[in-house]
């Protein structure tokens, strides 16, 4: 989804690919202390942030990570994780 809001920036909101996994890590390590521990409901350093990131498992099936990118660069992020181990009708979405 492109679009342009009323302070005249251009919004891209797309799934991110696998390949793009160093734009989320320093997108991640822009975020302020505050912002992190919102993010991660802890402190979390830069080395925290790597980790995280590197653990990533890229799976379509079960893992979908969209951006929202502000004139291209990479301003918000939404993760959603299907845990594939659960019944059907008990899958959850964190």
């Amino acid at each position: 989804m492109d679009l342009l809001n009323d302070n005249a920036y251009r919004v891209l909101i797309r799934q991110l690919e696998p390949r793009e996994r160093e734009t989320l890590r320093r997108h991640l390590k822009r975020l302020s202390a505050d912002d992190r521990r919102g993010r991660f409901s802890a402190t979390a350093g830069d080395a925290f942030i790597d980790r995280y990131v590197d653990r990533i498992q890229w799976k379509p099936a079960c893992y979908h990570t969209i951006g929202a990118f502000i004139d291209g660069e990479l301003r918000a992020v939404a993760e959603c994780c299907l845990d594939s181990n659960a019944p059907r009708s008990a899958q959850s979405w964190h």
